[in-house]
């Protein structure tokens, strides 16, 4: 969907999204599994991100750690 206040995001199938949601809860963000949203297992390795809260250069240092983790899960599995 256009606008909002989240963003998806999808890891290789090979990615284990366990170990990502736990390294995300230890960097204080939280995301929704995707498939917490379908009867299926489609969406098992997407993600939904919701940015209500106020972005501080602390949630931005954090976010930025993810993103090096994505890198890194992504590099994996080329």
């Amino acid at each position: 969907p256009q606008g909002g206040y989240s963003i998806w995001g999808r890891l290789p199938k090979e990615a284990d999204m366990s170990d990502f949601y736990q390294f995300c809860e230890s960097q204080k963000i939280a995301f929704t599994p995707g498939d917490t949203f379908s009867y299926t297992n489609e969406y098992s390795h997407h993600f939904r991100i919701i940015f209500a809260d106020r972005i501080t250069s602390e949630s931005m240092l954090r976010l930025k750690i993810i993103g090096e983790k994505v890198k890194s899960i992504l590099d994996e599995n080329l």
